[in-house]
């Protein structure tokens, strides 16, 4: 299964804003480990960057904060967003495909409630095949 991460210029945080972010890591996960395929700059422009997020492929999103109007356009289009994530991108997946999923360490401030809906439905993200 395709991934993608936002992420910030300096490579290894998690981007704080979706429609801010300037880089996406386009990932595969399989058998709880994770390859990188692509790192993108991302447009400026917001409906770009929409149009360019649901032409890559990716079937779930990893982003810090997300309008609701975003996740709704990208949900349209096939991409289960899990939005208010923060930190180290590779320390998050390695968390959140591991058995465990433990990744309330990495939510946003004030997002509890909101991350474990959205990231209970992907806690077996890694028995999914491609």
């Amino acid at each position: 299964m395709k991934l993608g991460v936002t992420i910030i210029p300096d490579g290894w945080r998690i981007s704080p804003m979706l429609e801010a972010s300037e880089r996406l890591l386009v990932l595969r996960c399989c058998q709880g480990g994770f390859s990188l395929l692509a790192d993108y700059v991302l447009p400026d422009e917001e409906s770009r960057k929409i149009e360019f997020l649901c032409q890559s492929g990716i079937r779930i999103l990893i982003c810090g904060a997300a309008a609701n109007d975003t996740c709704v356009r990208l949900n349209r289009h096939g991409i289960d967003v899990c939005p208010f994530v923060s930190g180290n991108w590779e320390d998050f997946l390695q968390d959140y495909l591991s058995t465990s999923g433990q990744v309330e360490k990495y939510v946003m401030p004030g997002c509890r409630r909101q991350h474990r809906l959205c990231c209970g439905k992907h806690r077996r993200l890694n028995e999914k095949e491609d």
